[in-house]
């Protein structure tokens, strides 16, 4: 028998040769294996920044952007960054960046954002995508590490996970970006377009005034569905620095970073938290802050109204894209075609989104017809075009996946978008090219087509001949070219009206010609005009002069500048006769509104430049020079443990060490603990061979007596390749799997020791529809004696869940959803059975089996808003969810056991961020015995219904 000190020498001797392992591992794969290994450093005094080979150029254009505007950032968090890296990262046409303040690091997306993003107004208000999305996650980075006293002596110690900044609401987190981002240029920043503020206005005029809960749990309405916590924070925060002070916020910081109570209470007292850090900064606590700002925001509150007649009434729903056109002129008739996102709660922290493009005929406009449905997103305008036989074509496209970009965090998967061409009179559907595609139009028989440069800021263009099935690039362009349309006039023959930008300008309206590619300013100004139409020789589009989006027309002849709609808001114009229609706003989502056709002469507005001009390629060449170049030695250099975690049990204490490199390409933890019962494990996980991703765990705890028990140790190794992975309708995913598994266990008094070595095969499926989706994986079990294991043994496992969106029968406000879940075993060579439990049962009556399975089918409908809750204490309770259900346990030689039955669900939340699902139920056997239960079901699955989780292995299963 060994002694402890014994077990202790073999602890770390496995440790060592664990690390050992993983470390070769490290350094011999790029050598041996095709992994990706190809990130590139530039490293200054102050930033590094990682990118692949072929994007040297943008590298330096961001480095040279964000040491300029460093000062800016110490401005405006009062605290200076240390050293920041910064990762650029290729998604495809996905613009997005996050800030990740544990291992203080940024990752910024390469793609510049639109105009609109999904159909409203956000961060395509941008000069420059390098400042905006770079001084945003600056600024979270200050702020959120920011820390003295006795916490900056744990965040040292320990890690920044202790800071007391990361216990803030998320509205104080995102607000103060939004804040920020929007105090460098009138021009740039969600603050300065706009559309914001005509929301809050929206939501004023009809006495909806967001709680400082609200605004903290975002729950399930039109404000939230466009980023609640950057719209009420951006706003409030925003009202405190105009009011107080700038110096006010920063200070703010660096009380609440200061405060151990804040770290640890907090979160579920705000009163010694972020209310406590207020009444040292303005004196007041957020509460009463608050309330100021509510009581100035209906003081200066002006007017709500849209420009014209509602077609719609909907709610929780966006339209966008609208176009009108006459696709036969045979027939003479004429149709509105829009694209129409609704969103429909459907269970307890479940949303439902149908994404479809519709028309109404015109003038009969009240019904409409749904002509494309996709469980992806449409990324462009979709058009409408007729071929020589008067037959109409609707093309447009839907965003993809497609393998091999240059990124780590999305596994080397881009976004790209399917060309789709829908014959409206047969109603086939065909893809017709993929690619990166910003913005298209059809072309006399050809699509005509931009997508970024890959090199550069621009854009290249392309012409794709439907027919022939060919394309061919037309040239390149230092324009970054944005949405497109065209017209059959003879005035624009050859030509297309585009929205485009250079760099460090916003969105332009040009008339591109095909022929050379010269594009001849029409209107541009540094605010954005942006969504034009063609009708009748004018342009019509939207721009955001006066910080309010409204609709303005261009005269391609007389050059004159007209304005049609007065309103609060108006976007995405399009004309039939003399009758425009657009999307309004209202407070709980957009609708199709008309008016009658009446331009206003008016001149360019006046507008004072940009105050911060564009950096100029010498200054960025000069910079880029001077940076020191690096390698991927610099990316495992960033690994250093950013958790360091003391962990203590009754006569053992010890640590959780856990870190990751920039790139996420490697992870690890490492937990230790010494004494009486050592115990320490291991993992690792690997990105070098994306889409794969590989990795190791490693555990061996220690008996309670070394006398009596030798312990476990468990020992893993796995794989999974997503070898197929989809947005579109169909087969959305398949991801094979394999695990390699070594377990051993003592046994009490017992020198024996019980091993077993299974190889787990697995397979998951996911198939997706509009309005339903399946998914399932499956796993097999093979354990062999010659392996050194205890049995022969073929096991079969697999869990499925399918969901379909219905109509909610409770209350038509909301959806409703049918749940089917199943689990099925086939175990016959193992030597314990397996306890299926189902509600109206309980572990002493569960059914016993080694072949069998678990059957519920679900249907939930929300039907009471709540929406209440405490500061102090912090608790909110949103709505409540309804849900019957019907259970089935059966195995191979028991008779099965059902029950059925109803819950009370409940959408709670606490903490600012904690979600948690409360339910009260009674469940009916089938002796007719009830069951009354109470239970808790903690979440993280927000706004998504598309997540499976399974139970534990089967290993965890037999050793109960």
């Amino acid at each position: 028998m060994k002694n402890s000190g014994d077990v202790r020498n073999e602890h770390w001797s496995i440790l060592f040769a664990f690390w050992f392992i993983v470390l070769i591992c490290v350094v011999s794969c790029p050598l041996f294996l095709p992994a990706d290994t190809s990130w590139e450093v530039l490293k200054t005094g102050h930033f590094e920044v990682f990118y692949k080979k072929g994007q040297e150029e943008k590298a330096r254009e961001c480095l040279t952007v964000l040491t300029v505007y460093r000062d800016n950032v110490k401005k405006l968090t009062g605290k200076e960054i240390p050293k920041l890296r910064v990762v650029l990262e290729d998604i495809g046409t996905m613009s997005n960046a996050f800030a990740d303040p544990l291992n203080p690091n940024i990752h910024i997306y390469l793609y510049p954002p639109e105009g609109t993003v999904g159909g409203l107004p956000g961060i395509g208000f941008s000069e420059n995508w390098w400042r905006s999305s770079g001084i945003h996650e600056s600024i979270h980075i200050a702020q959120l590490t920011n820390t003295s006293g006795f916490p900056a002596i744990l965040t040292t110690l320990f890690g920044n996970i202790f800071s007391p900044n990361l216990v803030i609401p998320g509205w104080i987190a995102e607000g103060v970006t939004v804040s920020g981002e929007s105090r460098l240029s009138p021009y740039e920043g969600r603050l300065n377009d706009g559309f914001f503020d005509t929301l809050m206005l929206s939501l004023v005029s009809d006495g909806k005034l967001p709680s400082l809960l609200e605004m903290t749990y975002t729950p399930f309405d039109f404000p939230s569905l466009v980023g609640g916590e950057y719209f009420y924070g951006g706003l409030f925060l925003n009202y405190l620095s105009e009011k107080y002070g700038q110096e006010k916020l920063n200070e703010f910081f660096k009380n609440q970073g200061g405060s151990f109570w804040a770290f640890l209470l907090g979160s579920i007292f705000p009163a010694v938290g972020i209310d406590n850090s207020a009444r040292k900064t303005y004196g007041r606590p957020f509460k009463t802050l608050h309330q100021e700002y509510l009581r100035d925001l209906v003081a200066k509150s002006r007017p709500f109204a849209i420009d014209g007649t509602a077609l719609t009434n909907d709610k929780l729903t966006v339209y966008s894209n609208l176009f009108i056109t006459t696709p036969s002129p045979v027939q003479g008739d004429c149709h509105l075609y829009y694209i129409k996102r609704e969103f429909h709660k459907t269970g307890a922290y479940d949303i439902h989104q149908h994404k479809s493009i519709m028309r109404r005929a015109i003038p009969n406009i009240e019904t409409e017809e749904e002509l494309v449905s996709t469980t992806s997103s449409f990324s462009t305008r979709p058009h409408l075009a007729v071929d020589d036989n008067g037959s109409p074509f609707l093309y447009y496209t839907v965003l993809e996946y497609k393998r091999g970009f240059a990124n780590s965090t999305n596994l080397s998967f881009g976004f790209i978008s399917n060309l789709h061409q829908k014959d409206l009179t047969t109603l086939k559907d065909r893809i017709l090219f993929s690619d990166t595609i910003r913005s298209f139009c059809v072309l006399s028989g050809n699509i005509l087509y931009a997508k970024d440069r890959q090199d550069k800021f621009g854009s290249e263009l392309y012409l794709y001949d439907i027919i022939g099935k060919r394309r061919k690039l037309l040239g390149k362009t230092d324009f970054l070219v944005g949405e497109m349309t065209t017209s059959s006039s003879p005035l624009l023959k050859n030509q297309v009206v585009v929205s485009a930008r250079y760099d460090w300008e916003n969105w332009g309206l040009y008339l591109l010609d095909t022929e050379n590619l010269s594009l001849e300013e029409l209107v541009n100004t540094p605010y954005a005009e942006t969504s034009p139409s063609i009708s009748e020789g004018r342009v019509f589009f939207v721009a955001n002069y006066d910080k309010t989006y409204r609709i303005y027309a261009y005269d391609l002849s007389t050059k004159k500048l007209y304005q049609i709609t007065t309103g609060s808001y108006a976007h995405f114009p399009t004309l039939y006769g003399k009758e425009l229609y657009f999307v309004g706003l209202n407070s709980g989502g957009t609708n199709l509104y008309h008016k009658p056709l009446v331009l206003t002469e008016i001149r360019q507005p006046q507008y004072q430049p940009s105050p911060f001009p564009g950096i100029s390629p010498r200054e960025s060449e000069l910079l880029a020079n001077s940076a020191r170049q690096g390698d991927y030695l610099d990316v495992l250099k960033t690994m250093l443990p950013s958790y360091r975690i003391p962990l203590f049990r009754k006569n053992s204490a010890g640590a959780s060490l856990s870190g990751y490199d920039v790139t996420y390409e490697h992870s690890y933890t490492t937990r230790l603990l010494f004494g009486k019962t050592p115990y320490f494990a291991v993992s690792y996980e690997n990105l070098l061979l994306k889409p794969m991703i590989i990795g190791a765990e490693h555990l061996r705890r220690a008996g309670k007596e070394p006398s009596e028990s030798k312990g476990e140790q468990d020992t893993k190794v796995y794989g999974r390749y997503p070898a197929y992975l989809s947005l579109e309708p169909g087969l959305s995913a398949l991801v094979p799997s394999l695990e390699i598994r070594h377990d051993e266990r003592g046994g009490l008094n017992s020198e024996k020791m019980y091993s077993t070595n299974e190889l787990v095969p697995g397979m998951y499926l996911g198939l997706r529809y509009p309005r339903w989706y399946l998914m399932s994986q499956l796993n097999c079990v093979i354990e062999r004696k010659g392996w050194d294991s205890m049995s022969d043994r073929n096991a079969l496992e697999s869990i499925s869940l399918f969901s379909h969106h219905l109509p909610n029968l409770v209350n038509p406000e909301y959806g409703g959803e049918l749940n089917v879940f199943t689990y099925l075993i086939n175990d016959p060579d193992n030597k314990a059975d397996n306890e299926l439990v189902i509600r109206g049962y309980d572990t002493a009556t569960a059914l016993k089996t080694r072949s069998g399975g678990i059957l519920n089918v679900e249907y939930s409908a929300p039907f009471q808003r709540s929406r209440q809750g405490w500061w102090n204490p912090n608790i909110y309770w949103e709505d409540m969810v309804l849900v019957g259900f019907t259970d089935c346990a059966f195995g191979e030689s028991e008779a099965p056991l059902y029950s059925i039955g109803a819950e009370v669900r409940l959408e709670a939340a606490l903490g600012f961020n904690i979600r948690f699902i409360p339910i009260a139920g009674i469940a009916i056997n089938k002796k007719g015995e009830s069951e009354v239960y109470i239970s808790l079901m903690l979440t993280t699955n927000i706004g998504s219904s598309n997540t499976l989780s399974y139970p534990e292995s089967f290993r965890d299963r037999r050793w109960k």
